[in-house]
């Protein structure tokens, strides 16, 4: 049985992904959001790969969760 983190770390997860989808299928938008720097400081890195940053973490982390619980 999941913990209520872990249930949170997959709500959040899916939550990613469900954003990283809307954002892939704004076809037809003059300007496509995630190519877009991710802050106005000048950063050359943009929404999609700050997003893509997150997902990998919080999917080496619900890796690491099943290692530690066995569940792989």
């Amino acid at each position: 049985m999941k913990t209520k983190f872990e249930n949170d770390l997959t709500s959040a997860l899916l939550d990613m992904y469900d954003v990283r989808y809307a954002l892939n299928n704004n076809i037809g938008a003059d300007i496509q959001i995630k190519n877009l720097p991710k802050d106005s400081d000048g950063t050359i890195f943009t929404i999609d790969e700050c997003l893509s940053s997150v997902i990998d973490f919080l999917e080496e982390l619900e890796m690491s969760l099943l290692l530690k619980r066995g569940d792989t």
